[in-house]
C-alpha cells in the first residue's frame, strides 16, 4: 500500500483526528510545561528517541534523571510551570498499512467522505466541507482510534 499523498485532505483529517503527525518519523523539538508531577506527556504515540531535555533556563537535564516510553510518557521530577524543551525523534518510519489504506480511500472517495456544506438545484452547484471522519463507518473509525492521542489533562 503506497503512503498517502502529502498534504491531501484525507491525510490532514486523519492527522487532526489523531492529534499528532503519526508518520513519517521526524526529529523535532517539543515544549512541554511541567505540572509539578512526575510525568511529562508528549503529543506522540511513537517516540523512538529523546536526544536531549532542557529546562527553561537552558540547562540540560541529565538522561539519568528521567525515563521515557514509546507512548510519549516521560517520567522524572518536573518543576511546576517550568517549560521543558525535548529534542525527540518520533512517528512511524512509514505509514501503517491500515491507516494508509484508509487515507487513500478517503481521498479517492472525495465526495463520499465529506459532508455537503451547501447545495443548489440550478445550475447544479454543490460544495463540500473537509473530510469528516465522523461520517466514516465505525470499522474505519476504530482503526484510526488506535493511533489517536488519549485526552490530556
Amino acid at each position: 500500500m503506497p503512503d498517502p499523498v502529502p498534504d491531501s485532505a484525507g491525510l490532514a483529517a486523519v492527522q487532526a483526528w489523531c492529534g499528532w503527525h503519526v508518520a513519517p518519523s521526524l526529529t523535532e523539538t517539543v515544549k512541554v510545561e511541567g505540572q509539578g508531577s512526575r510525568l511529562l506527556l508528549l503529543d506522540s504515540l511513537r517516540v523512538t528517541a529523546i536526544t536531549e531535555v532542557r529546562n527553561e533556563a537552558g540547562d540540560v537535564v541529565p538522561s539519568t534523571n528521567y525515563k521515557w516510553r514509546e507512548n510519549g510518557i516521560v517520567r522524572g521530577w518536573w518543576a511546576p510551570e517550568d517549560l521543558y524543551s525535548l529534542d525527540i525523534i518520533h512517528g512511524y518510519t512509514n505509514w501503517p498499512a491500515e491507516l494508509s489504506a484508509i487515507i487513500n480511500q478517503i481521498d479517492a472517495d472525495g465526495v463520499g467522505s465529506r459532508l455537503a456544506a451547501s447545495e443548489n438545484a440550478g445550475p447544479f452547484q454543490r460544495s463540500f466541507a473537509a473530510p469528516n471522519l465522523e461520517s466514516q463507518p465505525i470499522s474505519v473509525r476504530s482503526v484510526i482510534a488506535r493511533y489517536k492521542l488519549p485526552p490530556r489533562p
